[in-house]
Parts: structure tokens; C-alpha cells; sequence
């Protein structure tokens, strides 16, 4: 287990995609150019929070109305797996198979289940943000309406860390699935 969280350690330490996003930003001729830039991103990010949240106070209301209190949680989960599937369907099978450092990896004491646990944890680590961002509106929303419990928060918790395993389990079987029918040519 040490050898799989060295291995993530070791590929966001030679990645490091947020801190390179606001690298690129931040390259720009003007320092307040950057800071604006940044601004606006945060701000729309915070405006589709709240816009997802209005959305899901609608169904969760909706829902209230026709006996099932949950129904905005439901469509939030819906929602967050859609977008996560679509997401890791188009990155799912270039981090698993077809990463460089894979090579770099395989010369090393390394066993191929320590590697593809790690590559596992990382497409995780990539992909749950945006399954906690369309998600994360709906709890709050029930939060708000249903009241504090601490089964709701642990519930919550536990649909926030678990939620995004159903689409990168999906995603990762086809992945596996297109490898296998190409024969590993194209992801090597």
C-alpha cells in the first residue's frame, strides 16, 4: 500500500495540473489581467454552484410534493455520473494504458497490481472533483431543508466518497474492454 501512494505521490508531484492552470493564468502580460482572470473563473464556478442549487431546491421541493423527499439527490447522483462517465470515457483509457510514466514505472520494483491500484487511485483523485461539484449543491440543498441529523451527514459523506466509483468502474471496464478488442496496439 506504501508503494501505491508513493506511485500517486510521484505522478502529482510531475503533474500538478491545478498549480499549471494557474501557471498558464498567470503568464499573461499583466498581473491584474491574471488576477481578474482568476476572479471570473472562481466567480463562475460559485454562479454554477448556485444554479445547480436553485435546480435541485426545485426538485427536491417537486419531490417533497410527491412523496419522494430525496428526489433532488437522486437527480443530482443521475446527473454527476453522466457527467463523470462522459468525462472519464474520454480520459479513462490514455491514464490507465497510455501514460508515459507507465514505462518509467514498469523498469522499476514495482508490482502490476501496486501500479494499477495506483492508476486506479489516481483516476479517482481526477475525476471524483466533478462528481463532488454537481453533487455537492443536493446535500447541501436537503441539508437546508430537511434540517442537521447526523445520519444525513454521514449519508452524505458516504454518497460523496462512494458516488464517484460507480462511473470509473464503468469507465475503467470499457477501457478494458477496447484495449483488449485493439489488442493493446494503440496504448502502448
Amino acid at each position: 500500500m506504501r508503494v501505491v501512494f508513493l506511485l500517486v505521490r510521484a505522478f502529482f508531484s510531475g503533474t500538478k495540473p491545478i498549480k499549471d492552470f494557474f501557471e498558464r493564468i498567470s503568464t499573461s502580460r499583466s498581473r491584474i489581467i491574471s488576477m481578474v482572470s482568476s476572479f471570473l473563473i472562481v466567480l463562475v464556478f460559485v454562479y454554477l454552484g448556485i444554479l445547480l442549487g436553485v435546480n435541485y431546491y426545485s426538485y427536491q421541493t417537486l419531490g417533497l410534493l410527491l412523496g419522494y423527499p430525496y428526489l433532488g439527490l437522486v437527480l443530482a447522483a443521475l446527473l454527476g455520473f453522466a457527467f463523470q462517465l462522459f468525462y472519464s470515457l474520454a480520459s479513462g483509457t490514455s491514464l490507465l494504458y497510455g501514460a508515459k510514466d507507465i514505462l518509467l514505472v514498469g523498469s522499476l520494483a514495482v508490482r502490476h497490481t501496486e501500479l494499477g491500484a495506483s492508476r486506479l487511485l489516481i483516476a479517482y483523485l481526477l475525476q471524483a472533483p466533478l462528481y463532488w461539484f454537481v453533487t455537492l449543491p443536493s446535500l447541501i440543498v436537503g441539508l437546508w431543508i430537511d434540517g442537521f441529523s447526523l445520519v444525513y451527514l454521514f449519508g452524505g459523506l458516504l454518497f460523496l466518497l462512494v458516488g464517484p466509483l460507480f462511473a470509473l468502474s464503468l469507465s475503467v471496464l470499457f477501457s478494458m474492454v477496447l484495449v483488449r478488442l485493439t489488442k493493446g496496439k494503440n496504448h502502448k
